[in-house]
């Protein structure tokens, strides 16, 4: 038992309401999951089936009230479906780099082979040509086609065996398409992987695929500009240094067009919690700013704007929930036989105090005081003054305070909330406070203001 005490009261109301919004967020992470993976990726229907079976079974225990489990469920769908998201693209960057350096490379060959058999006088029937000048002219290609047309170039020019003629043609269009596990023998070959295979072109092309995925498509444009000019110099000092310099710019590309995305993904998810708890309205002016300085790529402000939003949020709900543990615990009271009277709750958040009187039980109240914005208020019996009270010891009062508490417990925790004792002191660890009654204050307080609403308006 004990005297004094600081509780908190989490009400249905409210775990209901972090929980619709765990609910939105997890849908929000699927449907960025389906356009992200399955448009791109046929074999991964039953991954996402898995993923959607958890969405509903978490969904259920919504309506169990098991909510402490729902949170923990939740946390660890949504990371899942982000690790999902973050592979695919990994794996989805790391081949657009690897296929626009296979392009390079086979643009590259394409020139090459043209100029040998322009110098070698070398004739090529006019499939070949219209191929490989394709190729050579940035026009668009068939990769595996300009290979074999290559490679059949490059057979006829070294005169091999006959008997080995189409294998060794299949092995060194592979070898130019980057699929063989084997070396090329053809020292021409071997001339241009060592010029085309440097790997800061392929860490290069995979920031630059990054980029354009992110929808930067000013800043894409720019780098491979730059980067189409770095590989056609020949000198290789120069070149090296050139692909540092521009690794370094697009890193630092990268990271900014990384955060504008996130925070584009934030401002929807903080936009959808505000809609489903119907706080719209107090955000639309920081939703405005947000999404202008997005527009203008102003992430400084961005970020402080998407805060500022999801704080009005904590502000509505905190308010909210304040105003459901106020009523939850008067009810409760009332219930108890306490002295419970309309307009209490308004006098309580008018005057972050209320005492409330036990019949029977005269010259002691009940004072609930404290900040119930965070949920936590103070419970403690109290002398009124000016009262004769019953022979009662102050360890007395304090007891049957302690009694009616954990009856005020079962009655909260039977409609799926809570009360949590944070604080207690002994009982009798100090003397019953003397307080004033303002009881009659505020019920006059409150007959006023009925009043004037009903007044006529002038």
């Amino acid at each position: 038992m004990s005297g004094p005490k600081v509780i908190r009261t989490v009400t249905i109301e409210e775990l209901h309401e972090a929980a619709r919004i765990q609910l939105t967020l997890i849908d929000i992470a699927l449907e960025r999951w389906r356009e992200e993976i399955v448009s791109r990726e046929d074999s991964t229907r039953s991954r996402l089936d898995e993923l959607i079976g958890e969405r509903n079974r978490i969904a259920a225990m919504l309506e169990t009230h098991q909510f402490d489990d729902m949170a923990k469920r939740a946390e660890i769908l949504v990371a899942a479906v982000r690790h999902d998201i973050e592979r695919s693209e990994e794996e989805r960057d790391t081949q657009t780099a690897r296929n626009r350096v296979r392009e390079r490379s086979m643009r590259h060959t394409a020139r090459s082979i043209l100029s040998r058999c322009l110098k070698d006088g070398i004739d090529l029937s006019e499939k070949e040509r219209n191929c490989l000048e394709m190729a050579a002219n940035g026009a668009a290609f068939d990769a595996s086609e300009v290979a074999f047309v290559a490679a059949e170039v490059l057979e006829r020019t070294t005169e091999p065996n006959v008997g080995k003629r189409h294998m060794d043609q299949l092995e060194l269009a592979r070898s130019l398409l980057g699929e063989s596990s084997k070396g090329s023998a053809r020292v021409l070959l071997d001339q241009m992987k060592a010029e085309l295979e440097d790997p800061r072109i392929a860490t290069v092309e995979k920031w630059i695929a990054e980029l354009e995925r992110l929808g930067d498509s000013r800043a894409v444009e720019q780098f491979r500009d730059r980067l189409s000019g770095i590989v056609a110099n020949g000198e290789p000092r120069s070149k090296g240094l050139s692909l540092d310099a521009l690794g370094l710019d697009l890193s630092r590309a990268t990271l900014v067009a990384r955060e504008h995305a996130e925070l584009r993904r934030g401002l929807a998810s903080e936009i959808a919690a505000a809609n489903v708890t119907n706080d719209l309205t107090p955000c639309q002016q920081a939703i405005r700013d947000a999404e202008h300085s997005l527009e203008a790529r102003d992430l400084e402000h961005a970020r402080l704007h998407v805060e500022q939003i999801r704080g009005i949020r904590e502000a509505c709900r905190k308010a909210r929930a304040a105003g459901t543990a106020r009523n939850t615990i008067l009810s409760g009271l009332k219930e108890l036989g306490y002295d419970v009277r309309e307009g209490m709750p308004s006098t309580w958040t008018s005057r972050k105090r209320l005492l409330v009187r036990y019949p029977g039980r005269p010259g002691v109240a009940l004072e609930l005081s404290g900040d119930s914005e965070s949920g936590r208020l103070q419970t403690r019996m109290v002398a009124v003054q000016g009262e004769t009270r019953d022979p009662q010891t102050d360890r007395q009062v304090e007891e049957t305070w302690c009694g009616d508490l954990e009856k005020l417990i079962e009655s909260v925790s039977r409609t799926g909330g809570a009360v949590q004792i944070e604080k207690a002191l002994p009982v009798g660890a100090i003397p019953l406070k003397l307080v004033a009654d303002d009881s009659q204050e505020a019920s006059s307080e409150m007959r006023s203001k009925m009043l004037m609403s009903l007044l006529p308006k002038s």
